[in-house]
């Protein structure tokens, strides 16, 4: 006979659980706020940090799919890279084994403990109440997982319980049910959570619990369906959480009875072994995927191919300190200063590109380089406020105003070069294509403007005298080429009887401020080298 006083007391557990799980990675979350997502792009330089990292947040968050979720988004903005991004994936897999071990050492005691104690803070705390929500959420979850527990007791001893349970004798079965089960729940916390439970009361043995252990391992769908209308980079991190995980099961099930074996000779109760099985599995497969991560990251590009350049929001001199030395610190600047222009020329190039072969994908990379270089001017001024707190002399002093303007002047620069991205991200939208004449006549004005950029480049943010001889030239001929184009589409409009295009207006009309741009950052550069 069904108990249905039990069914649903285990229910109403778990819906508490997990509405409890979900509400306290949503507070925490929003307690970290900005600081949460700058201190992992902060702690990701080096690939063991990346591990930690994950790790921690993980098990703080206590939702490896929000911390997967939230890395393909730091990924997608440039925050940090790929490679960047498979340390912390593998680091989160550890950190979501924390709930099963608290669950395992019977932590669900306090679950009744937190809430009332969460619920006081958040009234009573003052400056500390902003703790409240994440403490009472927390003792939710133990106090839910605590009534699956009680329930779930009886059941060891039912019957057509254990006849059910004798259908997961089978491995592939067991890990598949695993598998649906996590993805049903939305967490793997959850699900080795409640396997961890149904362990201790005796209703799963620890050789049925460790392969839906396994199963759920393999983690939710989640994290790759969102990384679908994300940027190549972020869709390689999703497919490599998913490689990672079904990779890890597919290592362990070969020794499956070696590692069970293992398991039961750790000791504890069936409870701690199943939560020991999930975080051993972990452990052991993060080991064996830091060996090889080279060749599995070549392996995710390969199968997640394509020859899109990845775009890090990364300074290439500025670090967060400027050198002791005024003469270093000048330097230092002047290198990211190139930097900036590097950066600068590629916004005009693909905008330029976009005009004849606009497309979605080349917008949203355009504006992904225009806010890059929104963030190296920033970190630019940002230095040169830093030095000017300094002794300088009236040439140093100079000079630090002059790198601002340049900086300014290069931005601005790039913001033009965005502003043709949006006219062909226009014309897209509303089926128009331009003449090949008229692409012809604004490529002729590109390649121009590209011919003062390499020039630039020689000594910038210095310009030798024979530079700016060529530049001044050019600047006349691209004048006149610029008169001549407009001519030409005033003939064509008659010719062919037709309204104002104005998205070549608009074009070339961007094309000449970008020549004046150019021109004022020459002027500048030549007052920068003056002695």
């Amino acid at each position: 006979m069904l108990d249905w006083s039990l069914i649903l007391a285990a229910a109403s557990g778990l819906i508490l659980f997990l509405y409890g799980m979900e509400q306290f990675s949503r507070e925490i979350q929003k307690v970290a706020g900005e600081s949460f997502r700058a201190f992992l792009k902060k702690a990701t330089k080096s690939t063991a940090r990346s591990v930690v990292l994950g790790g921690l947040v993980t098990a703080l968050v206590q939702s490896s799919t929000a911390v997967t979720v939230i890395t393909l988004g730091l990924v997608d903005s440039g925050l940090i890279s790929f490679m960047q991004s498979l340390g912390v994936i593998l680091g989160a897999g550890i950190g979501t084994t924390i709930t099963a071990q608290l669950v395992a050492i019977k932590f669900t005691a306090l679950g009744p403990v937190f809430i009332p104690l969460g619920f006081l803070l958040g009234i009573f705390g003052g400056r500390f109440s902003f703790l409240g929500k994440p403490l009472f959420f927390f003792g939710l979850v133990f106090f839910g997982i605590g009534m699956v527990s009680d329930a779930a007791l009886p059941l060891r001893d039912d019957p057509a319980v254990t006849s059910y349970l004798a259908n997961l004798d089978s491995v592939p079965l067991a890990i598949l049910i695993g598998f649906i089960l996590t993805n049903l729940f939305q967490s793997s916390s959850v699900f080795t959570g409640l396997v961890v439970v149904l362990a201790g009361s005796g209703v799963l043995t620890v050789e049925h619990a460790i392969p839906l252990v396994l199963g759920s391992n393999i983690g939710t769908i989640t994290p790759l369906i969102a990384s679908f209308n994300m940027g190549l980079f972020s869709r390689r991190t999703a497919a490599a959480q998913l490689l990672f995980n079904i990779g890890g099961v597919l290592i362990i099930l070969p020794f499956l009875n070696l590692f069970s074996s293992a398991i039961i000779d750790l000791g504890g109760t069936s409870a701690q072994q199943a939560a020991n099985a999930h975080t051993l599995f972990n452990v052991i497969t993060t080991a064996i995927f830091l060996l090889f991560l080279g060749p599995i990251s070549r392996l995710i590009e390969n199968l997640i191919p394509g020859k899109e350049e990845e775009i890090l929001f990364q300074t290439v001199a500025l670090g967060d300190a400027l050198p002791e030395d005024d003469a270093q610190a000048f330097s230092v600047i002047e290198t990211e200063l190139r930097n900036l222009l590097e950066k600068t020329e590629n916004v005009l190039n693909e905008s330029a590109a976009m005009l004849p072969t606009p497309s979605k994908s080349a917008f949203a990379r355009l504006l992904k380089r225009e806010e890059l270089n929104d963030y190296l001017d920033e970190k630019i001024e940002r230095a040169v406020i830093d030095i000017s707190q300094r002794k300088l002399g009236q040439k140093e002093a100079s000079r630090a105003v002059l790198i601002v303007r340049i900086s300014n002047a290069l931005e601005q620069l790039a913001d033009l070069g965005t502003s043709i991205g949006y006219i062909a991200n226009s014309m897209e939208n509303r089926n128009q294509r331009m003449s090949d004449e008229a692409l012809g006549e604004l490529e002729d004005i590109h390649i121009r403007l590209e011919e003062d950029i390499r020039l630039l480049r020689n000594n910038f943010p210095r310009i030798s005298e024979a530079d700016i001889g060529s530049m001044r030239q050019n600047e006349v001929f691209i004048r006149e080429r610029i008169n001549l184009a407009y001519s030409n589409h005033l003939r064509r409009l008659y010719r062919r009887k037709v309204s104002v295009n104005n998205a070549f207006v608009k074009a070339m009309s961007r094309m000449e401020s970008a020549h004046a741009k150019l021109r004022e950052v020459r002027k500048l550069c030549e007052m920068y080298g003056r002695p």
